[in-house]
């Protein structure tokens, strides 16, 4: 049997349990909402890896969220604890505390310590200014998830916009799933003593701003991150055969734009990124566009076009196989009392390099439950990042129970 791992969350267990050890005895308002969730993935091809299994894997989810407030609503806690059993790999039996905070909230401004996960970002594809979190490679490949953050933020909400400013005490490895585990690369990573480029490894200290405002039908985010990368470079070790992770020192200052008019959503992602000796621009933009209640029916059908630009050096780099890519998707909202929703779409190489495809779709049932589908399939051609994925097309199914 599995045995559930609490690998690389000491820091953030500890500024969770620290903050909501402050909490009154008696609390004012107390909402516990727990979930329970069952997933099934099913791979309709053989692996292509010695150590994959065929067929399909199961798993269990346990999560769900505490918050209290105090009295006067100046005082808030949120514990959001995460707990995974995988049948088929055992490093994906782990455990998370992906928010576990507590903020005071004064007129105008507010402060929170603790673990939390933010996001930034304006566009479907690649969000390349979203970088304050590390991703959570264990739950999927496609990195959506994230792990939760040690932070001290203040917020100040002024006539100018609104200002945020990050002290990132604590740094979160990535952890890579086993051998057996599928999507898998060639080779194994070997994440037990990652290298680090910044002298204090995980608690050098990591600092990050944010500017927001809102000018007519523009939505305005500028950015700034100084510490230590979230995506590791992975350097081969020849003698063993293993990608060694190793996690540089990097800058970055982004900006994330939206214009909205009527129908229509133009979006643009920015950065300006320093990592190691390597200096190099990333952008993402595009436009959606939504139909409304077509035919009568309720339903808005949305089309999404993206186009994907990165120039590093990836000899120096992290690799990323989005450099010159372009998104297609479409989004379809029912507007029903299910909240059923799809979103597909395909990320495609401009150079033929290959593609990868998704869908997902998620609706309510019987009110406390969610069931949720993921289609993802691959199409390497000239791409050795996807050639590896090639065989591991896969359906996932998700049923969640609210209680």
């Amino acid at each position: 049997m599995a045995s559930v791992q609490f690998a690389g969350t000491g820091g953030a267990a500890i500024c969770g349990a620290l903050c909501l050890s402050t909490l009154p005895l008696l609390a004012q308002d107390l909402r516990v909402s727990p979930e329970l969730s069952f997933e099934a993935t099913l791979f309709p091809e053989d692996a292509q890896f010695p150590d994959q299994r065929d067929g399909g894997v199961g798993a269990l989810i346990a999560t769900g969220d505490l918050t209290w407030r105090s009295a006067e609503r100046r005082w808030q806690a949120v514990l959001e604890p995460y707990l995974r059993y995988d049948s088929g790999d055992n490093d994906r039996s782990y455990g998370d505390l992906r928010r576990g905070f507590l903020r005071y909230l004064g007129d105008g401004w507010d402060v929170t310590i603790g673990t939390d996960r933010v996001f930034w970002g304006v566009v479907e594809s690649v969000n390349v200014v979203d970088i304050l979190n590390q991703r959570d490679r264990l739950e999927n490949a496609d990195l959506d998830e994230k792990l939760g953050q040690p932070m001290l933020r203040f917020a100040a909400q002024t006539e100018i916009g609104d200002f945020d400013l990050y002290y990132l005490p604590y740094f979160r490895e990535r952890a890579y799933p086993g051998p057996e585990s599928r999507p898998q690369f060639p080779l194994p990573v070997d994440d037990r003593n990652p290298g680090f480029e910044r002298e204090g490894a995980e608690t050098a200290g990591d600092i990050a701003l944010r500017y927001a405002n809102r000018f007519g039908g523009f939505d305005l985010g500028l950015t700034y991150f100084q510490g230590t990368a979230r995506q590791p470079r992975l350097d081969l070790d020849p003698a063993r055969q293993v990608l060694v992770p190793f996690y540089q020192r990097q800058r970055q200052a982004g900006i994330d734009l939206q214009y909205t008019t009527d129908a229509w959503l133009w979006k643009l992602e920015a950065a300006a990124v320093e990592i190691g000796a390597d200096r190099f621009t990333a952008a993402v933009g595009g436009v959606e566009y939504t139909f409304f209640d077509v035919g009568g029916s309720g339903r808005d059908i949305g089309l999404i076009a993206e186009y994907i630009y990165d120039d590093r050096d990836q000899s120096r780099s992290p690799v990323t196989p989005f450099d010159d890519d372009i998104f297609l998707g479409t989004r379809i909202t029912w507007n029903d009392l299910d909240d059923s929703e799809l979103l597909a779409g395909a990320i495609i190489d401009a150079n033929g390099g290959g593609a990868q495809f998704s869908l997902e779709y998620e609706r309510r049932l019987f009110d406390s439950n969610l069931l949720e589908i993921e289609l993802r399939a691959y199409d390497g051609q000239k791409d050795p990042l996807l050639q590896a994925f090639e065989e591991d097309s896969s359906l996932l199914l998700r049923w969640t129970r609210f209680f």
